[in-house]
């Protein structure tokens, strides 16, 4: 039986029509196996290597957009973005190529679940020990990005893989296809977001992005505390029944201390979490500071942290 993607975006509101996709159908080397997920720029299938059987996900663009060389570009640039950031927290690109006029980006096929579903199974607020090792992979990950000028602009759950291994669990962020190079000859490239299309998700956006403002690492620290917020509490730093609410409480609200619905235990994170939710960019920690702070409190609490994880050297083609 034939397959069919289907999906909604602010374009429009009808479902969205990616064609009839036969399990078996080739995309260049590789075979359609299912559909893995979707989002406004992309859908992901899960597809089989033929030249060595290898498993990966393919990122296939959304036809409607690839007419659109704005979107086409920031579509391109995930692959460029994630083999610059050489990261083994971070997704590994495989290849490129397109498919009907459509460019698609093949990855590796990440272990684990979204951390959003493991929260929604978990029902509540995740114990600390657990916490701070996911906490520190996040801040390790974006202090990387951030030393070489990238901005991921959109860390939320969703995007965010926990696997269970061996030595602990294992985080890999999964979509670094809304970030940029902060660099000061890009403004025109850096901000490729197009009529119809948000930049960054509900809930976890700061105010600077919300009112449109320049994007920066500040931003990524501001989504990390949203989520950091979460794990500690169960619930997000802040909560409204539609999209201008929500974001008229990140522009004016201040959040309530974690340890008030999560309990005493994670006061010692109260600070760190307030800081990272500060309304002003420059009232925000770095990555960098994240991270040694959370190892501090890690270390204060005798909880294993993961360590710098080794280098990983990426390939396209690999």
């Amino acid at each position: 039986m034939e397959k069919e993607a289907r999906l909604t975006s602010n374009h429009d509101s009808e479902p969205l029509d990616w064609g009839r996709r036969a399990p078996g159908e080739h995309l260049g080397d590789y075979v359609l196996e299912d559909v893995i997920g979707s989002g406004e720029v992309g859908t992901v299938f899960r597809v089989t290597r033929q030249s060595d059987g290898r498993t990966f996900a393919l990122k296939l663009m959304r036809p409607a957009l690839a007419e659109d060389p704005l979107i086409e570009q920031r579509f391109q640039r995930e692959a460029t973005v994630s083999a610059r950031l050489q990261h083994p927290y971070a997704v590994r690109i495989r290849d490129l190529g397109r498919h009907d006029g459509c460019p698609y980006i093949v990855m590796d096929l990440a272990p684990g679940q979204p951390l959003d579903k493991v929260l929604a199974d978990l029902g509540g607020p995740m114990p600390l020990p657990r916490v701070l090792p996911i906490l520190w992979a996040l801040a390790d990950v974006l202090a990387a990005a951030h030393e070489q000028g990238i901005v991921h602009r959109d860390l939320n759950p969703a995007d965010i893989l926990v696997a269970s291994t061996p030595h602990g669990e294992r985080v890999t962020v999964v979509d670094f296809g809304l970030a940029f190079l902060a660099e000061p000859d890009t403004e025109d490239v850096g901000r490729l977001t197009a009529p119809g299309l948000t930049a960054g998700t509900p809930g976890y956006s700061a105010p600077e992005q919300i009112r449109g403002l320049a994007v920066t690492q500040a931003t990524d620290v501001y989504a990390l505390g949203a989520v950091a917020y979460r794990l500690l509490t169960g619930r997000p730093p802040f909560d409204a029944p539609n999209p201008t609410d929500l974001a008229n409480q990140h522009l004016f609200l201040t959040p309530s201390a974690p340890s008030l619905h999560g309990g005493p235990s994670i006061a010692c994170l109260d600070p760190l979490v307030l800081e990272m939710l500060a309304k002003r960019t420059d009232a925000r920690p770095t990555a960098d500071d994240v991270r040694d702070r959370l190892d501090d409190v890690a270390c204060d609490l005798r909880i294993a942290m993961p360590g710098p994880p080794p280098p990983r050297r990426p390939t396209l083609h690999g």
